[in-house]
C-alpha cells in the first residue's frame, strides 16, 4: 500500500493535511482499471507510483471533492462582483486530463498499461 512516507521520501510529493485520504481514494480508483494483482515488483512498483501520479492529480485539482465534481461536471457555480459563472466540466485542465471521464490522470493510465496491469475487455452490444 501506498503511504505517506513512500509518497513524500521516494515519490517526492508534497504532504497535507488531506494526504493521506486522497493517497487511499487513489489507490481505490485506480484498482478499479487494473487486471488482478501487482505480480511483480516492477508492477507494484508501477501502481505505487501510479498512486503518488493520480494523487497529485486529485489535489491540484482541489481534493477529492473538486476532482469528483471535475469529473462528473456537477461543479457548482459561483459569482464575484457582477461575474458569475455555474455548471461544470467533464475534463479537466492541465497536464494530466482525465481520459474519458473517468477522472485517472493520462500519466497514471500509461504507467500501469506499460506494465500489462490494465484491464482489458471487449464490449458486447
Amino acid at each position: 500500500m501506498t503511504d505517506i512516507d513512500y509518497y513524500k521520501n521516494i515519490f517526492g510529493g508534497v504532504v497535507g493535511e488531506d494526504t493521506e485520504s486522497i493517497l487511499s481514494r487513489s489507490r481505490w480508483e485506480l484498482e478499479r482499471f487494473i487486471n488482478g494483482k501487482p505480480v511483480t515488483k516492477e508492477q507494484e512498483n508501477a501502481l505505487q507510483e501510479a498512486v503518488c501520479l493520480q494523487a497529485e492529480y486529485m489535489e491540484g485539482c482541489g481534493g477529492i471533492s473538486a476532482w469528483r465534481a471535475a469529473v462528473t461536471g456537477t461543479g457548482g457555480g459561483f459569482t464575484i462582483g457582477s461575474f458569475s459563472m455555474s455548471g461544470g466540466s467533464s475534463a479537466v485542465s492541465g497536464g494530466s486530463a482525465a481520459v474519458n471521464g473517468c477522472g485517472i490522470c493520462s500519466s497514471a493510465l500509461d504507467l500501469l498499461g506499460r506494465q500489462g496491469l490494465l484491464y482489458r475487455a471487449v464490449r458486447v452490444i
